[in-house]
């Protein structure tokens, strides 16, 4: 049998391409939070969906993942969300996941928005992004991603 698990989405206004300032808010979100298993965060938490990652790209050992290392330590809880990595000279929109040990998985977004000129920008990621926490398998995944969550190339009507 499997332990229920706590999760909290937190959804808030974020400010355009600014991740401290970005971080700050969501410290004073998490304050206040407690007793959860599962903190998520929106995708590209720390500078709101961007065309333009050289101004907000990390890379994986920056500000925002010793931040979110923190947190998950403080919180006795993993937590997920996206931001802007760069990688060899590429741009990935990476799904980070920090446990409470400090474990940090990722999976990168496979899909990216054509209409928006996502393709462009980023780069596809081609993992699988199934970790398990907690004796879940949780599967990974950001925005566009979950219309092809059976795996066709045929995106679906979801309602979220």
């Amino acid at each position: 049998m499997q332990i229920k698990l706590q999760i909290t989405a937190l959804q808030i206004p974020l400010f355009c391409e600014a991740p401290a300032l970005n971080r700050k808010s969501i410290d004073e979100n998490l304050t206040k939070l407690h007793g959860t298993d599962i903190l998520l965060l929106p995708e590209m938490f720390t500078s709101g969906f961007t065309m333009n990652p050289s101004t907000v790209a990390e890379s994986m050992d920056g500000p925002t993942i010793k931040w979110m290392k923190s947190w998950a330590y403080s919180l006795d809880a993993a937590v997920g969300g996206s931001i802007v990595i760069e990688k060899d000279g590429t741009y990935l929109n990476r799904f980070l996941w920090v446990t409470p040990s400090g474990k940090c998985s990722f999976y990168d977004k496979h899909h990216t928005f054509k209409l928006a000129g996502e393709y462009k920008v980023y780069q596809r990621g081609n993992d699988d992004g199934i970790i398990i926490f907690k004796g879940w398998k949780i599967c990974l995944r950001i925005c566009y991603d979950f219309a092809f969550l059976c795996g066709l190339e045929t995106p679906k009507i979801m309602i979220y």
